[in-house]
C-alpha cells in the first residue's frame, strides 16, 4: 500500500462523511443516550440498564440485565422516556428486553 493512499484511522472515523464515521457517530449516540438514562434512573435500576437502541421509528430499546430488572424498567418507561427525550426529543416509545449475556 502506497502512502498516497494509507489513511489513519482519525481520517476513517473522523468524520460523518463515511461510513466508519457515521458507524461512529451513531455508537456515540447510543453510548451518551444510555448514560443519560443510566444517570437519570435510581440505583439499582439505573445500572442494570445495560445499553439502548434508536431505530427509525423513535423507539427506544433497553437491554436489562435480568428479567426482573427489564419488569421494572418497563414499569418506569414513561419516566424512561421524559428522561429520554431530553437529549432525544423524536424518541416515542420505550422498549425493554432482556440482554442476552453468556454466564461463566
Amino acid at each position: 500500500m502506497s502512502e498516497e493512499t494509507a489513511k489513519s484511522l482519525l481520517q476513517l472515523i473522523g468524520t460523518g462523511d463515511t461510513s466508519l464515521g457515521k458507524l461512529a457517530g451513531e455508537a456515540r449516540r447510543r453510548s451518551t443516550l444510555s448514560e443519560h438514562l443510566r444517570n437519570g434512573l435510581a440505583d439499582p435500576l439505573g445500572a442494570n440498564l445495560l445499553h439502548c437502541n434508536i431505530n427509525n421509528e423513535a423507539t427506544i430499546t433497553l437491554l436489562a440485565a435480568s428479567p426482573e430488572w427489564a419488569a421494572r424498567l418497563r414499569y418506569e418507561a414513561p419516566a424512561i422516556l421524559e428522561l429520554a427525550q431530553q437529549i432525544e426529543p423524536e424518541v416515542i416509545q420505550v422498549k425493554v428486553r432482556v440482554a442476552n449475556v453468556l454466564l461463566d
